[in-house]
């Protein structure tokens, strides 16, 4: 699996929604199939507070806050700079339930209608992983991408921040450059070696968009084009 070798060659991973959820099955968690059962097995009412139901008009992505764990964060206290992020995207209906046992230290949750949820997972033990089940790239599409930015309900400084930490750490750590990195390279038409190690060398092998990840095939235009602008990707 993809996710376990990238665990296994400590590649600099950022890993969103499905992504965050895949690296913690196979770092061993427990895991909760479906929301809104869960909420009942709890005795609480769910609200659609992770994702729109499917018959909501103009469906998109939900909003609500997150809590960040400084004391036990090593990265993503850094990233947001604050002990709460307000008004992420999100679009999920399933989520991490339990870390014992593993490697993976839990560093953001949400706690809606009596109900907490993992929000955001680390392997500390490794050069730079870090798992979140909130969707930053989709409030960087809104201001780089799409030109809207008042629908950026999430701060979009400190949504791009998750990608500029990951290129940060990919720069610093390219020994990686194994045969399959050529080949996701000459798939994609990928051109410049540095910029996809810094960018894309992590980001496409286990970033998730819109419940699908992008390794699966759907390298959608949308989830490209803010880091493409942003730093120059040729593809």
């Amino acid at each position: 699996m993809l996710m376990a070798y990238c665990l296994e060659k400590d590649v600099p991973t950022f890993a969103v929604c499905r992504g965050e959820q895949v690296m913690s099955i196979v770092s061993g968690c427990t895991f909760i199939q479906d929301i809104p059962n869960y909420y009942k097995e709890q005795g609480k009412t769910y609200n659609d507070t992770h994702r729109m139901p499917a018959d909501a008009p103009d469906r998109t992505y939900a909003r609500h806050d997150v809590t960040i764990n400084k004391d036990a964060s090593k990265w993503l206290y850094k990233i947001v700079g604050s002990t709460e992020l307000k008004n992420v995207s999100s679009w999920h209906h399933q989520a991490v339930g339990g870390v014992e046992g593993t490697n993976l230290t839990v560093v953001s949750t949400a706690t809606i209608d009596g109900v907490e949820i993992i929000e955001a997972v680390e392997r500390q033990d490794k050069t730079f992983c870090l798992g979140v089940q909130f969707h930053p790239e989709n409030d960087c599409k809104f201001v780089l991408y799409t030109k809207t930015p008042e629908k950026a309900l999430c701060d979009y400084e400190t949504c791009l921040n998750f990608f500029e930490m990951l290129v940060e750490y990919a720069g610093l750590h390219l020994t990686f450059a194994q045969p399959m990195v050529w080949q996701i390279m000459q798939l994609f038409g990928i051109q410049n070696l540095t910029l996809f190690l810094g960018v894309t060398g992590a980001a496409l092998l286990l970033f998730a968009y819109q419940g699908r990840a992008l390794y699966e095939g759907n390298l959608t235009e949308d989830a490209l084009a803010p880091l493409v602008e942003k730093y120059g990707l040729l593809v």
